[in-house]
């Protein structure tokens, strides 16, 4: 995401959201944001076929009436109409919902020494080193065996995500991680 919404827009938006569902009349409510990036770089015998990239970002609210019914809503929007809006719609489904035994807040604890899930130099790969990727792959899948005649398909996609959680309650967390995956087929 070129222009992505920075952590303390985020928690200042969710403190803001929480604050209008209590006003609505919620007995609880939390709050998901989720955001990330993807690429990806697929060769078909050794020749480009797709090349893709995409970037999300939303917001997912459940309100909680007290009695045992909760509603979720979400949006992928962050102005402040839409997420009025998404108190309005999450909380119209709770009061539409049926009660339920044992429904409430989690009490979540984030861990105090966060798993490394995270490798900053996947975020700055450039299209090229994708591509240069599955090049060695084809290559090296070519060169393993005089019986390959074909490489198929070599595939290389990474990106990263990252989320924050919020309550009534008071809880707030943030988690983050990359990923990248590669194969291919002879």
């Amino acid at each position: 995401m070129s222009e992505r919404t920075s952590r303390r827009e985020i928690e200042a938006l969710g403190d803001w959201l929480l604050s209008q569902a209590r006003s609505a009349g919620v007995a609880e409510a939390d709050l998901l944001y989720a955001a990330g990036e993807s690429h990806g770089v697929e060769l078909r015998d050794g020749e480009p076929e797709d090349q893709s990239s995409g970037v999300s970002e939303g917001l997912g609210l459940r309100t909680l009436d007290g009695r045992g019914r909760q509603g979720v809503a979400y949006a992928n929007r962050l102005d402040r109409q839409t997420l009025t809006d998404l108190v309005r719609w999450s909380w119209h489904n709770c009061l539409k919902g049926e009660p339920r035994e044992g429904i409430g807040l989690g009490r979540p604890v984030a861990a105090e020494e966060p798993l490394p899930l995270e490798d900053p130099a996947l975020e700055g790969l450039a299209p090229e080193e994708r591509l240069l990727r599955c090049r060695r792959m084809t290559e090296a899948a070519r060169g393993e065996d005089p019986r390959v005649v074909s490489v198929r398909g070599a595939a290389w996609h990474d990106g990263w995500g990252e989320s924050f959680y919020a309550s009534t309650a008071g809880h707030a967390f943030w988690e983050r991680g990359t990923f990248a995956g590669c194969s291919v087929a002879v």
